[in-house]
């Protein structure tokens, strides 16, 4: 299994994130509806893909925490 995160879309097509940086573009008739930016992609060995909400939600929690400890360390100066 690979993962992708969404990056961007682009007409018909969702780029994609790999984990080693590189972009792969995909489809959108190919991905499951309601796609959106930042989600969480797996590609399964039968070439299919799964929506990982809950990969999702960790990472956005882990950016928000990067994010508010940014500022908490701003307002400190």
């Amino acid at each position: 299994m690979e993962k992708l995160i969404v990056d961007r879309f682009e007409g018909k097509f969702a780029v994609c994130e790999k984990e080693d940086l590189s972009t792969l573009a995909i489809a959108l008739a190919d991905l499951p509806e309601n796609i959106e930016v930042g989600n969480v992609l797996w590609i399964l060995q039968d070439g299919t893909y799964f929506l990982d909400k809950e990969e999702e939600k960790g990472r956005r929690e882990k950016i928000e925490s990067l994010f508010d400890s940014l500022f908490e360390d701003q307002e400190e100066k």
